[in-house]
């Protein structure tokens, strides 16, 4: 007995090392991912992710005593552990935090996989919820975004001509007489999009349903998803006809709770109608068969066990055991691949701050803040704009609006946002097409301008909208030091370009160190339009007095 408890200690020991190394090397990476992660709004949520993970060892700790792994599952450990040095390698080579996320989790898999059958049966649900923080790559969970804003301005409209609601529908905006309703993130639901996708995939795992009940359970939620959309859209429109506004304020976080909290209970609601649909299938998909064994093999192998019968089963444990120390040798690489990711990571490490940015208050500058007449165009109106938490367009902007018999222009500020985005995008839905985009340097500005700008950029865009006419944008953001930058979707390299360039900074070609930028930040922008094509010239003098009222504003705004 002694010596049997000796080598439960022994291998719950090399246990903890091997995780501890596996942690070592991923640290870095995983820190980077989450910390850009976490930025974008619609995956604040996994905050709560480890009180979830917590909930679900809770509900395993009636999993009672199993066979340890043999050899097979052991050699499937040890497959893991090589496929995460490798993915993890790779990341680092290229700096892909995404790809270092998933050697990590493949790397956590291996460290379970080998502590035996009784750990893979509790952890086995936490790893899959791991997930979580692992996107869709390619962009494509903001590609899924702006089709759930599509599809819900859609069903919308429709609901709305069934209710007999007069409003028209353009691009993502719906606009009833009294105002228009732009479909943004914070309005359609989006943020709640990956939450009740999560929450799904939670009550799955911590009921102990099986693998197609999950598969079902989840896919079901996106219609849920979908139906919450379109009721948000629907009973804010009806409040708008009674002269009650939903669209901001506390009064719209209030009609989003109350939307979410019954979104909850839908799910659970098509959870227990699928396990009675489920309950009578001839087969098991559940997902403790899948890793633990057929559950009449585990009774009989149990019932073996209390008779003592227990004559020529393999002693898997102490095949397990010799092989322990291997595996720990092995997993000495991983503190080598985070030494490595700490000497190649980027400058711009994420930090707690821009994770959560402080509410950004700029003083309302007035009328006054900028001339009464710039390149020709004189001030017509000044405004101050508020909108919902999360709109593309900023939630605060203040607008000054200019224009002669030719030009209508619009400079505005507007804030806070976490970081550089594409402006063109928030044009687009709302029926802009965009003609021509460019991101115009310093070099570029002092060239067109014929004067010596020397910091920061701007994206110039040609809009055109049918019974609009055609537009101008230049925009730019500035974050809390003051340091301008701009971003542009269509004027960026392509993705091979930007890979090469990724490989070339590897291997030491002299890439240059880009600035770090602190939000939140405050963008600057002129909208000018016009019924006319624009000349060379016109567009040249709008760009000079872009230039004029980013810096007055910017010098008005940092001063105090």
């Amino acid at each position: 007995m002694e010596i049997s408890d000796r080598g439960v200690l022994s291998e719950s020991r090399h246990r903890w090392l091997a995780l501890c190394l596996c942690v070592a090397g991923v640290m870095p990476i995983v820190y980077w991912h989450l910390g850009h992660l976490l930025k974008r709004e619609h995956y604040q949520f996994l905050i709560l992710l480890p009180v979830a993970c917590w909930m679900l060892l809770k509900s395993r700790d009636d999993t009672g005593s199993a066979a340890s792994s043999g050899r097979s599952s052991f050699l499937t450990a040890f497959m893991a552990l090589v496929c995460s040095l490798t993915v993890l390698a790779a990341a680092t080579w290229v700096w892909s935090p995404w790809l270092g996320a998933v050697g990590a989790l493949f790397g956590i898999l291996s460290v379970i996989l080998a502590s035996g059958r009784e750990v893979t049966a509790r952890w086995a649900a936490v790893w899959v919820l791991m997930w979580l923080t692992v996107p869709l790559p390619f962009g494509l969970d903001e590609e899924l975004i702006v089709r759930l804003r599509d599809v819900t301005t859609r069903m919308s409209s429709a609901v709305l001509d069934q209710i007999g609601v007069l409003h028209l529908t353009y691009a993502n905006v719906i606009e009833v007489p009294s105002k228009p309703l732009f479909i943004a993130d914070a309005c359609s639901g989006v943020h709640s999009l990956y939450v009740l996708l999560s929450v799904a995939l939670l009550a799955g795992l911590f009921l102990k349903r099986g693998v197609l009940h999950i598969i079902l359970l989840v896919a079901s939620t996106l219609g849920l998803v979908l139906v919450e959309n379109v009721l948000r859209i629907v009973v804010v429109a009806l409040g708008l006809e009674y002269s009650i506004d939903l669209s901001e304020g506390w009064q719209h976080t209030v009609l989003g709770a109350v939307l979410f909290s019954v979104s909850v209970g839908l799910i659970l609601s098509v959870d227990q109608f699928l396990n009675f649909i489920l309950a009578e299938l001839p087969f098991s998909f559940s997902l403790r068969w899948l890793v633990r064994g057929n559950r009449r093999k585990q009774a009989a192998n149990k019932s073996k066990s209390d008779i003592g019968e227990t004559a020529g089963r393999p002693d898997s444990d102490g095949g397990r055991r010799k092989a322990l120390p291997l595996f720990v040798a092995a997993s000495l690489l991983y503190p080598a691949i985070g030494i490595a990711q700490v000497l190649l990571m980027p400058d711009d490490a994420p930090t707690l701050g821009a994770i959560f940015p402080d509410e950004l208050v700029v003083r309302v500058l007035g009328a006054d803040a900028l001339p009464k007449e710039i390149e020709g165009l004189e001030q017509r109106k000044f405004q101050t704009v508020g909108r919902v938490e999360g709109d593309p367009f900023g939630k605060t902007s203040q607008q000054w609006e200019y224009g002669n018999t030719v030009v209508d222009a619009v400079y505005s500020v507007d804030y806070p946002y976490p970081g550089a985005h594409d402006l063109c995008l928030c044009y687009e839905l709302i029926g802009w097409k965009v003609i021509d985009q460019q991101l115009l340097s310093a070099d570029d500005l002092s060239a067109r301008l014929g004067v010596p700008v020397t910091d920061g950029s701007v994206v110039m865009a040609r809009l055109r909208r049918e019974l609009y006419g055609e537009a101008l944008v230049f925009f730019s953001v500035s974050d809390s030091t003051g340091q301008y930058t701009a971003q542009s979707r269509k004027a960026d390299k392509p993705r091979g370009n930007l890979v090469d360039e990724r490989f070339a900074k590897q291997r030491g070609a002299g890439a240059e160190t880009k600035p770090r930028f602190v939000p939140p930040f405050i963008q600057y922008q002129c909208f000018a339009k016009s019924f006319l094509p624009f000349s060379d010239e016109q567009v040249n003098g709008l760009l000079k007095s872009y230039m004029q009222v980013r810096g007055e504003l910017k010098r008005q705004i940092y001063s105090k």
